[in-house]
């Protein structure tokens, strides 16, 4: 066949000049290769240069943005222990806040905020009322709950400061509690000075990012970026790692090399931006140079070639004789190619259909054979052999596939189940066609059994569904706690769905409420290769709190090496509410049987059942002392007693409770006040149960206040505010029932001379008979009041409906009064000795004017006015009578004297 095949490559000329060329390209390429890898390589080095002192640049502006912060963070803790918040003192907190905006250039300002109702109580810079709230609710709540300080990040514009400014809120430790938090407003000046402090190039871009990745400095324009957000490339990148380096467009569209580094110490990050072109115009000279010398040494190696080419037409007849030699090894190997089919784990073959429609098997290797279950000597005399041993169900979908491929000469994978004698086995077929030039298609494929795969996606498959229908919470994560799988029972209890949860951290269910010594213990198991069992206090997306018992452990590999964490959690909220249910309402009843305040007793048949102690210390008795005492001998009257048993049975009888204030007896005779209140216990027997509460110091306290309040502290008369107070009362009573009142205003006549001849302590003797004297003068519906000094008052109630019958009424009284103030007072002086009291006597008499209290429209004003006007008519008439304002009949203010046979004293 040889000189066929070399009159096939076209005679010793051409296939010189095709090996020539070979040569070419055996020489050139090489070099092509090795120059654009080399250069490759270099200009690599060159990025990763860059790369790293980008990176070193970043590092150092990150540390200088840290110390920025966690200097401001311990210059703002100085003010929470500022020890004018130890006394609440909030004047002197607000001086304090002003000198340290004062010292500190770069506060703006310093506020204190109420942690529970996060209002904003004192101010560094004055405030208007509609900024009596914070901005920041949820950052104080935050602070409030951990007692840490916290930095709120960048805000474009406050309600008192209406630039940007950065936020520090730390809280304020009074006593185990945090009453308030401080506020801290800082400039982000110093932010923009830190590029040129480290020397940051003009071209470049520096930016400060709080932990919401809006900007808080900037090398270039800072007044025109400070407060916004940054790109969204570059929060995504931020988002997703602490540093990195990537390209994209800047704030101002151009074009940059981005490196980001964000601090794990507070959340912060910076950011630099050097222009495209200052990175890549060194590189692009690096690839200039590297072509240049790549030509030169082309150009060399095709010299070389041309000089090699005569010595390759000389060696043709050794190639030749070298060729028939190779082809002799050919069959050799040929030998050796079946050898190495024969240990692959796939089987082999090769498949071949006819343009007229036949099909054989070319090849197939012995594990192709054992696969299908045939011989392959069958399989070669009978392709349908191999086609036979595939299922019923799968060969259909082979043939298909197979036919598909053989029109778009596209490769084909099919799996599928074969009847083995072993039992069914899954094959899992993958196959080339290749068109010969004489129409035949070639196909060269292997076959893989995959029965255990399939058994394995079986299991795994059941266990998916297990988890997936399973009563509880499964979640995965990665060794960094992101999570990577929940189950929807997750999405019924926390109601994040699993596109909001997949990549968070588990810390987006944190309550606050778990201890942190839980969660110390948890991750001290784990990490070590332990699972770890426990209750969590979670949070739900809407906010509202649930409990876990958790079940969480690493998930490890073949090695042994921890790759997952997967935890178990079961809700069981509703079981520990129960139990707190359950425990306040021991602890509540417990409270109120031990309760010294309240004293408790169960009632049955009139006896007492049982007493706590705060009961039997209330009346003076020992608790065993009161168990079976009769209820009778609690009150000091046997008609107290069947009043308070009358109306609790009817309170009772109604379904209602049984409250009133009552009197009981103690063991020692003294009566005491008692709040008391009783309910049904047992409806059956009849027992009640009463609780009663000790108020006799209230009952006297208000006694004491009632009469400090109304009464005269020297004579026991109604003081000036009772006594108008009745008044108003008469005259409206008057109006509405048209009868008639009267009010009497005395005086004194010889009250003066006594208290300048014996002193004001015999005045007080004569002031305390002078109000006994009248109480005895007027009914128990009428008042007595002093109105000050020696000036008396006496309010006259529903006279007679006549007219003149209600005149002289009032007359007699008048008369009475003063009859009865005009007999000798005989006054007992006490001594300053310790000898007995001396006796002194005094007259006295007294003048009283009368307002009469009709239909009239008169005021209390009025008729005071009037009876006031009246008493000096009798003053000045001789004294020691009686006048009667005209005011009464014909709205005249002059009085008249009443005829004092028409008033005896007697009456």
């Amino acid at each position: 066949n040889w000189p066929r095949l070399f009159e096939a490559t076209g005679g010793p000329e051409q296939s010189s000049s095709r090996s020539l060329t070979g040569l070419v390209l055996v020489a050139v390429l090489p070099l092509l290769l090795f120059g654009s890898g080399a250069a490759w390589m270099v200009v690599d080095q060159k990025k990763l240069a860059v790369a790293n002192e980008l990176a070193n640049t970043t590092r150092a502006l990150q540390v200088a943005v840290d110390n920025v912060l966690v200097g401001q963070l311990e210059l703002m803790k100085l003010l929470t222990t500022d020890a004018s918040l130890d006394q609440g003192n909030l004047s002197a907190f607000n001086d304090r806040a002003r000198r340290a905006v004062q010292t500190h250039r770069e506060w703006r300002n310093v506020v204190l905020i109420d942690s529970k109702t996060h209002a904003i109580v004192s101010s560094a810079l004055p405030m208007q009322p509609q900024q009596a709230l914070t901005s920041w609710p949820t950052e104080v709540d935050t602070v409030r709950q951990s007692r840490t300080t916290y930095i709120a990040g960048v805000l474009a514009s406050g309600k008192i400061v209406k630039e940007p400014t950065i936020h520090f809120l730390s809280p304020v430790l009074r006593n185990g509690e945090v009453p308030w938090v401080v506020v801290v407003s800082m400039d982000p000046a110093p932010f923009n000075g830190i590029f040129s402090a480290q020397r940051l190039s003009a071209s470049w871009t520096g930016a400060v990012l709080d932990k919401n990745l809006l900007i808080g400095g900037r090398s270039r324009d800072p007044q025109r970026f400070v407060g916004s957000r940054v790109t969204p490339t570059l929060a995504g990148h931020i988002a997703a790692s602490e540093g990195g380096m990537f390209t994209s467009l800047n704030q101002e569209g151009q074009s940059v090399y981005t490196v980001f580094s964000r601090s794990p110490l507070t959340g912060w990050s910076v950011a630099v931006g050097i222009p495209a072109a200052e990175v890549n115009e060194p590189i692009q000279r690096i690839v200039t140079q590297w072509a240049a010398a790549g030509g030169v040494l082309i150009a060399l190696a095709l010299l070389m070639t041309a000089r090699v080419g005569r010595g390759i037409l000389r060696s043709r007849k050794a190639y030749e004789t070298a060729l028939r030699d190779s082809q002799t090894r050919a069959q050799a190997a040929l030998g050796d190619f079946d050898d190495l089919v024969s240990r692959l784990p796939v089987g082999v073959y090769r498949y071949r259909m006819v343009a007229d429609g036949k099909h054989r098997f070319d090849f197939v290797s012995g594990r192709f054979c054992a696969q299908v279950g045939a011989r392959q000597a069958d399989i070669l005399r009978d392709p349908d052999i191999a086609f036979n041993c595939f299922r019923p169900l799968d060969l259909p979908e082979l043939i298909r596939a197979n036919e598909s491929a053989r029109r778009t000469l596209q490769s084909f994978c099919w799996e599928g189940q074969v009847d083995h004698a072993d039992g069914p086995r899954w094959l899992r077929m993958e196959s080339t066609p290749t068109q010969l030039p004489n129409g035949d298609i070639l196909w060269n494929g292997t076959q893989q059994d995959i029965t255990d795969r399939k058994r394995a996606e079986e299991s795994l498959r059941q266990l998916s569904a297990a988890v997936e229908q399973s009563p509880a919470s499964v979640v995965i994560t990665d060794l960094d706690a992101n999570i990577q799988y929940v189950n929807p029972r997750f999405t019924q209890s926390s109601g994040y769905s699993p596109a909001e949860a997949i990549g968070q951290n588990p810390r987006i269910l944190h309550s606050n409420l778990t201890p942190s010594g839980t969660y110390e213990g948890l991750w001290k198991e784990i990490t070590h290769g332990r699972s770890w069992q426990g209750e969590l206090i979670n949070r739900r997306k809407d906010g509202e709190q649930f409990w876990e018992e958790a079940h969480i452990a690493p998930i490890k590999d073949a090695q042994g090496r921890t790759t997952h964490y997967v935890a178990v959690k079961i809700e069981i909220t509703e079981r520990i509410r129960s139990a707190q249910k359950l425990a306040k309402l021991v602890n509540e009843q417990q409270a109120i049987l031990n309760n010294e305040l309240v004293g408790i007793v169960t009632v049955r048949d009139g006896r007492i059942l049982w007493a706590n102690p705060a009961y039997a210390h209330m009346l003076g008795y020992e608790p065993e002392e009161l168990a079976g005492m009769a209820t009778r001998q609690l009150y000091a009257s046997q008609a107290q007693y069947e009043t308070v048993t009358a109306e609790t049975s009817a309170a009772l009888a109604s379904g209602e409770n049984y409250r009133s204030r009552i009197g009981q007896m103690r063991k020692d005779g003294q009566v005491i006040w008692i709040d008391a209140n009783c309910a049904t216990l047992n409806p059956v027997t009849g027992e009640t149960l009463w609780g009663l509460i000790d108020i006799t110091q209230r009952v006297q306290m208000e006694e004491q206040v009632r009469q400090l309040a109304f009464y005269d502290g020297l004579t026991g008369l109604a003081n000036r505010r009772l006594f108008n107070d009745r008044l108003n009362q008469c005259i409206h009573w008057c109006k509405r029932s048209r009868r008639y009142g009267a009010l009497l205003f005395l005086d004194l006549d010889n009250f003066k001379p006594l208290n300048d001849a014996q002193g004001h302590r015999a005045g007080d003797l004569l002031l305390i008979e002078v109000a006994t004297r009248m109480k005895a003068c007027v009914r128990e519906t009428d008042t007595a009041a002093r109105f000050g000094g020696d000036e008396f008052v006496v309010l006259l109630v529903e006279l007679t409906g006549e007219r003149a019958t209600s005149v002289t009424e009032a007359a007699m009284v008048a008369e009475k009064i003063r009859a009865a103030i005009g007999r000798t007072f005989v006054l007992k002086l006490p001594d300053d000795s310790d000898h007995e009291p001396r006796t002194t006597e005094h007259s006295c008499s007294a003048s009283i004017g009368v307002a009469m209290i009709g239909e009239n429209e008169a005021t209390a004003e009025d008729v005071l006015r009037w009876a006031d006007k009246a008493m000096y008519a009798a003053k000045e008439h001789g004294r020691n009578q009686v006048w009667f304002s005209k005011a009464f009949s014909d709205n005249e203010s002059s009085p008249y004297l009443v005829d004092p046979g028409s008033c005896p004293s007697n009456q």
